[in-house]
């Protein structure tokens, strides 16, 4: 039986941008997936809107996510999803 997977809608309301995902199962997504993610909720290089309060709570489960390293150096291979303003 396969688990079902759950995707998760996450939005930049500075931006007004948004990005589904569908975490493998422990909530990981790989480091691509992060890079992309980020990309398309902000797609502006230099902007701060992460750091910004007006972007909402939509980002936050990418801001908190935990870096997965390879084990034989300093490669992060993925990330393992935060919690928060996930719907």
């Amino acid at each position: 039986m396969r688990a079902s997977v759950k995707t998760m809608t996450l939005r930049n309301d500075f931006h007004g941008t948004e990005v589904r995902l569908r975490p493998r199962p422990g909530g990981t997504i790989s480091a691509a997936t992060h890079r992309r993610a980020r990309r398309a909720l902000c797609p502006h290089a230099g902007c701060r809107c992460f750091s910004s309060p007006a972007s909402g709570e939509g980002v936050l489960p990418l801001l908190t996510a935990q870096p997965l390293y390879d084990g034989q150096s300093s490669h992060v291979v993925a990330y393992r999803l935060g919690e928060g303003g996930a719907r």
